[in-house]
């Protein structure tokens, strides 16, 4: 059989033909069925459309630029970068809903300009949508047009700018426990006749900035008794189903150890010394030997932590109704940790290696609060200050 060939008697490919009038024209079919044409002046011209179309139909987007809308970029992007996590993924779905439900998601991705993407991130604000919440939305909305511009479906992110060059951040800084605060609520737990079996775990929470799926998933090889260190490079989640799974730090920062301090170390060890070995150890994705198990001789998880500092904290209050004391999680002990060590002068990058975050900026921004004290205390060290400053800031406080 004969191919179809051109005017300049060039083979034409499938799908392609020669007009009347001299155009070129390439006839393809969507993924939902439907025939779409393009059309070029010269053969040239239309194949380089035709590699276009191509990349599109491959990514599961529309054959034509102005047919892909920000809704299905992003909706595939999703699938295509779905988070291992169960609480990652289910705020990366609540934001991809909260795009659909904007008329903004029907805007084809080459229509989508700067302007526009500024314009929608100050409507989310103005409509009460949360700074976290708009982040999650930003995000999603700058990746989904990073996968656009390297396939060459739109010439520029639209969504490559600073939230904050927007919006205002008003999101109320992390608490963190004074000593005061973190010596009457560990006196709490530890006299308490209930809770004095989580005095131990606290401990090592607030002794190390551990984050509780970190500290959850340490095993017994992970500690290191002879060199007082921990190392840390898995997180034990649960997921929504039930299941338990063993996954790696959210960054290559995340690998690191932890010095133990005296009373990280003795409470590890009461920890290892009151744990009743299950008849069976638990094995989950190749891991073993969790040192925090529950009342039926499985693995700890961040939850069972969670929900008991919940009742604890209740208890707290009961008993201490006109003491002022924040609502306190394991995140709290993490925040409180990082404080502690800038207070006590720990230089950042040392402090942003311990915490385990890729940005030294993440650690001071998010984490580490001084209060006047402190300050004067530190800056003491550095300058000859009246005598009586302190006397003075206690006042003033």
């Amino acid at each position: 059989m004969d191919k179809r060939r051109d005017s300049k008697k060039r083979i034409l490919k499938e799908g392609e033909s020669q007009r009347k009038d001299g155009r070129y024209q390439y006839r393809f079919t969507e993924s939902n069925g439907v025939r779409k044409t393009i059309y070029g002046k010269t053969l040239e011209e239309l194949r380089e459309k035709e590699e276009e179309v191509t990349k599109r139909l491959l990514n599961g987007l529309s054959g034509t630029s102005g047919k892909t809308t920000v809704g299905q970029l992003v909706q595939k992007c999703l699938e295509l970068y779905k988070p291992e996590r169960d609480s990652t993924l289910r705020s990366y779905t609540y934001g991809v809903d909260l795009i659909l439900k904007c008329p903004q998601a029907n805007m084809p991705i080459d229509k989508m300009k700067k302007i526009d993407a500024q314009l929608w991130i100050k409507e989310l604000s103005a409509s009460g949508k949360s700074y976290s919440v708009i982040e999650i939305v930003r995000f999603l909305l700058w990746r989904a047009f990073e996968v656009a511009c390297d396939d060459d479906l739109v010439g520029r992110n639209p969504f490559g700018f600073r939230l904050k060059s927007v919006i205002q951040d008003n999101r109320q800084p992390k608490p963190a426990l004074t000593l005061e605060q973190q010596k009457i609520w560990m006196d709490f737990i530890k006299t308490d006749d209930f809770f004095y079996t989580s005095y131990d775990e606290y401990v090592v929470l607030l002794g190390t900035g551990l984050r509780v799926s970190e500290f959850c998933g340490l095993t017994k090889s992970d500690i290191d008794f002879d060199s007082h260190l921990i190392r840390v490079d898995h997180q034990l989640y649960k997921k929504a189903d039930g299941t338990l799974c063993v996954v790696g730090p959210k960054s290559k920062s995340g690998e690191r150890y932890i010095p133990m301090s005296a009373d990280v170390y003795a409470s590890l060890k009461r920890i290892l010394s009151n744990r009743k070995a299950p008849k069976i150890e638990r094995i989950i994705d190749g891991k073993s030997g969790f040192i925090l198990l529950n009342a039926y001789g499985n693995p700890k998880t961040s939850q069972n932590i969670q929900v008991t500092l919940r009742n604890a904290n209740i208890k707290f209050h009961k008993r201490h109704p006109d003491y002022v004391m924040p609502n306190i999680t394991p995140h709290v002990f993490r925040h409180t940790f990082c404080t502690n060590m800038a207070n006590a002068g720990m230089q950042p990058k040392t402090l942003q290696y311990i915490m385990g975050h890729s940005d030294v900026a993440f650690t001071l921004n998010a984490y580490a609060h001084s209060d006047v004290e402190s300050v004067v205390e530190q800056m003491g060290r550095l300058v000859d200050m009246p005598d009586d400053t302190e006397l003075k800031v206690k006042k003033n406080v």
